[in-house]
Parts: C-alpha cells; structure tokens; sequence
C-alpha cells in the first residue's frame, strides 16, 4: 500500500486533466503521510529511537533493520539508474515536488517497513499461555 500510494504520487502528473492530477497527488500524498506516521507508531518507534532508550537487543535489531533497507535502496536506485543509462531514458516531469516527496517517504520509511516485516506479531493477554494460568 504504501509503495503503491509513492508510485502513484510519482505519476500523478500524467493521469488525466491537471485537476484531476492534483486532487491525486493531494490525496496520495495526505494518505502515503498518513500511512507512514500509523507504520512508525505500530513498530514502537523502534527505528528512530535513540541507542539510549534501547536495550541491546532493540539496538542490533533497529541496526540491522537500517542495513537492509539502505541496501534495497541502493539496490532499487542501481537498477533504475542502469536502465535508464543503458535506455537513454528521460525523466520528464513539469513538478518536482511530488517526485522528491514521494522518494523522501520512501526513505524515511524503508527502515520502519522492514522492521514491521521483520518484528513477530505479538498475542493478546488473551491469548497469552503465561496470563491464562493466573
């Protein structure tokens, strides 16, 4: 969902009438926004927390988190960039606004979407075997 609002936001500008590309940009924008500050909240902050309000544990994990989403990138940026080397490919765009604000969302929230895949889903006191013997 998230990559998809990024893409859209990208391409906002050639979907029909410049009314229309704007109310979309504005919408996937709000929403793609919206979408990163619940992604952050759900994964405790773990990803932007300081060393200092972290255990060992919380430490290597947030730092292997931010290794492997630097590495995608690095990845996703090296194969667009080869392609459009290797295609003679132009980027023409009329606003660069929604462009730069959608590759900084997926910046910043690269390393919150991998903790999220990556982090155990946590059980309900309900369903907790140590609290139901109590």
């Amino acid at each position: 969902m998230y990559t998809t609002l990024g893409l859209l936001l990208l391409f906002s500008e050639s979907i029909g009438t410049p009314k229309v590309s704007s109310y979309v940009a504005a919408i996937s924008g709000i929403l793609l926004l919206i979408i990163y500050l619940v992604l952050r909240y759900s994964v405790r902050l773990i990803a932007d927390a300081p060393s200092e309000l972290l255990d060992e544990r919380l430490i290597v994990i947030r730092d292997r988190t931010y290794l492997s989403a630097y590495r995608w990138l690095s990845f996703v940026v090296g194969i667009i960039m080869g392609t459009a080397i290797a295609t003679d490919f132009s980027f023409a765009v009329d606003s660069w606004w929604a462009v730069m604000f959608a590759i900084a969302m997926v910046i910043a929230g690269l390393p919150s979407m991998i903790l999220a895949w990556r982090l155990p889903s946590e059980r309900p006191a309900s369903e907790d075997p140590i609290e139901s013997n109590r």
